[in-house]
């Protein structure tokens, strides 16, 4: 933990089993988790390049528009994105993390729904949000700087 902030090594992206680079790889700590933020952010190129190969996967007719720093659609996310691919952050030592549509994508409105990844504005870290982490138990070893990951299921708790 430094500065108030878990830092790990995400060390590669991928969409579909297809590897986006991540830019920031040789930075020891190139990440941070962070429970105040309720979007990804992503570093400068690798923000570009993950939302390209997530466009190529959204049907044109969505009429994509923006929301302030998000990247919106028109429609429902459960509807418009029934075959969205499987995006995946892989850290240090190999530990991997599935984002599901609800951890991609926010249904803002009724008749609309944004990419919940934005650029890291002007700091060379990917910043991860706490709503990709609602169905994991999650575990840092501090030392090592190495997350794990352990999927659960709600139902369980109720």
């Amino acid at each position: 933990m430094r500065y108030g902030h878990y830092h790990v090594d995400l060390e590669m992206i991928s969409v579909n089993g297809i590897t986006i680079p991540n830019h920031l790889t040789p930075i020891k700590g190139n990440t941070i988790i962070d429970t105040w933020t309720t979007i990804l952010n992503s570093a400068g190129e690798s923000y570009g390049e993950l939302k390209s190969h997530i466009d190529n996967f959204i049907d044109e007719k969505l009429n994509n528009f923006s929301d302030g720093q998000l990247e919106c659609y028109n429609g429902t996310v459960q509807r418009e994105l029934a075959s969205l691919p499987t995006v995946t952050l892989t850290f240090y030592k190999g530990v991997s993390l599935d984002l599901d549509l609800t951890s991609l994508f926010q249904q803002i409105e009724e008749e609309y729904f944004c990419l919940a990844v934005m650029m890291t504005p002007g700091i060379n870290l990917n910043i991860i949000w706490t709503t990709v982490f609602q169905m994991y138990n999650i575990g840092f070893d501090l030392e090592d700087e190495t997350i794990y990951f352990e999927k659960i299921s709600c139902d369980l708790l109720y």
